[in-house]
């Protein structure tokens, strides 16, 4: 999708229905060339900002203020073609229950510093291959001839005498059931 520019509503836009609210609270809503601008702006001058852009592939809305809350009894739902979180600080994910992330295939980078894993309990990897600190092995050639590995050797010397202790092998034959 296309970036569009950044335009705020200037405070004394001459071209803005403007309605105060209880003298302290004003709502300011403005069009421009294919956008709307809607801005809320407290008795201190700060505002919060709603923006409408109407762009060649639809519109697109804008909130700006000094922080933004979104607070639901029940489920919260994005739906859309690529989501992405641009924090110019930390990003903290928290949840009372389980955090899954699902995808196609799933990439945690660290550009600088660690990634660590903890867990309470056990940490569990599961894949066709786990690869730890190492490259995945390049597949044999089909040109490359397949070896058949010669059987083990049949042991000549038995449990007992290949262990040397012939106490312990008592005491398990005891108590073999």
């Amino acid at each position: 999708m296309k970036q569009t520019k950044r335009r705020s509503l200037r405070r004394n836009d001459p071209a803005a229905a403007t309605v105060t609210i209880d003298g302290k609270h004003s709502v300011a809503v403005s069009r421009g060339e294919g956008r709307a601008l809607v801005r809320v702006t407290a008795g201190d001058q700060r505002a919060l900002e709603f923006e409408i852009v109407f762009t060649p592939d639809g519109p697109v809305v804008r909130a700006r203020a000094a922080a933004l809350e979104l607070d639901a009894a029940g489920p919260l739902t994005a739906r859309c073609e690529d989501f992405r979180v641009e924090a110019r600080g930390d990003l903290s994910l928290s949840a009372g229950g389980r955090v899954r992330v699902e995808g196609r295939a799933v990439d945690v980078v660290a550009q600088r510093g660690n990634v660590t894993l903890k867990a309470n309990d056990d940490v569990q990897c599961l894949g066709e291959q786990v690869l730890l600190n190492c490259d995945r092995t390049p597949p044999v050639p089909a040109w490359v001839p397949a070896v058949a590995w010669p059987a083990p050797p049949t042991p000549t010397v038995d449990r007992v005498g290949e262990s040397g202790d012939v106490a312990l092998f008592d005491v398990l034959e005891r108590a073999r059931p």
